[in-house]
């Protein structure tokens, strides 16, 4: 992940792409490449203004206002909005499978399945809101 910061996106986008070729030779010397169609650049900033293209390994860079990195979901605005919705989905869908399951087996097997996700569950919410305070 490479990042600047800076008022101008007119002198931040130059300086990224030579960020970008000083990895793409580290790369080189090391027999790697980077993937220019899965990189993705992110515009993070109160205006709306328009940044220059960024060009890396002869492709122009698509900008996102959402990316997913590490499991944690980054947007331009700097929210979790995208990530809490996530994390809700997949809880929904959670105990929807656990709901399908009680009526297959037997009580104290669910009981075990079904707190081993909500510990789960509850260690990960409890380190988000550490960070978010």
């Amino acid at each position: 992940m490479l990042y600047r910061t800076g008022k101008d996106p007119a002198l931040i986008c130059p300086a990224i792409e030579e960020d970008l070729r000083i990895a793409a030779k580290w790369a080189d010397i090391w027999g790697m490449r980077f993937n220019a169609n899965r990189t993705v650049a992110m515009y993070i900033s109160r205006t709306t203004a328009t940044p220059p293209p960024i060009t890396f390994a002869g492709a122009t860079l698509e900008y996102s206002h959402e990316h997913r990195h590490l499991g944690f979901i980054l947007d331009s605005a700097l929210s979790f909005h995208a990530h809490v919705n996530a994390l809700t989905r997949k809880g929904a869908t959670e105990v929807f499978l656990l709901r399908r399951l009680s009526y297959k087996v037997k009580e104290g097997t669910v009981f075990c399945v079904r707190h081993m996700c909500l510990t789960r569950a509850y260690v990960f919410s409890t380190v988000l809101l550490f960070f978010s305070a």
